[in-house]
């Protein structure tokens, strides 16, 4: 009997082992993966926070052109009536004045997108 006990109690600290191993691991990740967001949202309010001091307006799009935030700066700028969501859901394109702004936009994107990563867009204004 002895000897099968052991085995079980061997057995069993494997397993219990194996499972701190694994939460472990799980913890671990999630904690890096919560550290990591904490640090994108730093490095993204320093840049808007920059970018509000050195632009008349910033503007958030999304992947589908629509303002994703309130940009009552850029509601100033194009002398529209201000409102409580500031062209938030806003089709971005629907503010261009002419077809050759928006020609002129997508170009732009096109240019943007082909770039490599590490090319800087400072050479692009718009």
């Amino acid at each position: 009997w002895n000897q099968y006990h052991t085995v079980y109690e061997s057995l069993a600290l494997v397993v219990v082992l194996l499972m701190g191993w694994i939460f472990q691991k799980l913890t671990y990740s999630e904690a890096r993966a919560t550290l990591e967001a904490k640090k994108l949202r730093r490095s993204e309010a320093t840049m808007h926070r920059l970018l509000s001091a050195m632009c008349d307006a910033v503007v958030h799009l999304g992947p589908d052109y629509l303002i994703r935030y309130p940009a009552p700066k850029l509601e100033v700028l194009l002398l529209k009536c201000r409102t409580r969501f500031s062209l938030q859901n806003t089709l971005f394109t629907d503010l261009f004045f002419d077809g050759s702004e928006r020609d002129r936009f997508d170009h732009f994107l096109s240019s943007v997108t082909d770039m490599p990563p590490r090319e800087e867009l400072a050479d692009h204004a718009l």
